[in-house]
């Protein structure tokens, strides 16, 4: 009998951490074909052009994200540099920062990545740029990118699309800002 839990425990913990993965494959997947088709309109790009990515603003205050767009602009780093494009980490610290993290395990590592503007690298000559913006409408969540010349500001390519609006985004799309409710036509949806 205790083969048999142990057997059907492992199987729906699977099957769990599955559904997690295929969600998140399916947030990647999306996110990787709208960089795709933002590319196909920007034309030959050189693979020694710098280029920034920058994290998705929510469209209402511009100045504000969520983990949800900084793991999209994460995603299009990653799809830009398997690509082969020359992407500029803008998080980068000037030096390693090393942690025990007596106080908190989870501060504890090697890190190099940082949002301390004051520690961040100087400035950076990127030619053109990835951005977006992200908008919760009804179940769906709408998210635009767009590739920027840096000097001009025109736009060289950009793209739409839409995820739908399940629990895990909107995990991501948490604030630490906002008190637990994101608001749909007028009316507060709580979420954990």
């Amino acid at each position: 009998m205790t083969r048999y839990i142990k057997f059907l425990s492992i199987f729906i913990l699977s099957g769990i951490v599955a559904a997690c993965a295929t969600h998140y494959d399916r947030l990647a997947k999306d996110t990787y074909q709208a960089t795709d088709r933002v590319l196909s309109q920007v034309g030959p790009i050189s693979p020694q052009t710098p280029l920034l990515v920058t994290t998705l603003s929510n469209i209402d205050t511009l100045e504000t994200s969520a983990t949800f767009g900084r793991i999209v602009a994460e995603q299009i780093s990653a799809r830009l540099s398997q690509r082969g494009f020359n992407v500029i980490e803008l998080k980068m610290r000037n030096g390693l920062n090393i942690k025990q993290g007596l106080g908190n395990p989870a501060e504890s590592g090697e890190h190099i990545l940082t949002r301390d503007v004051d520690s961040l690298r100087g400035e950076h000559k990127a030619a053109a740029v990835m951005t977006g913006t992200y908008a919760v409408a009804g179940r769906s969540v709408l998210v635009n990118l767009k590739f920027l010349d840096v000097k001009t500001g025109r736009i060289m390519g950009s793209t739409d699309y839409t995820l739908p609006f399940d629990n895990n985004i909107q995990k991501l799309l948490r604030t630490a800002s906002n008190s637990g409710e994101i608001e749909f036509f007028g009316n507060s949806m709580a979420y954990e």
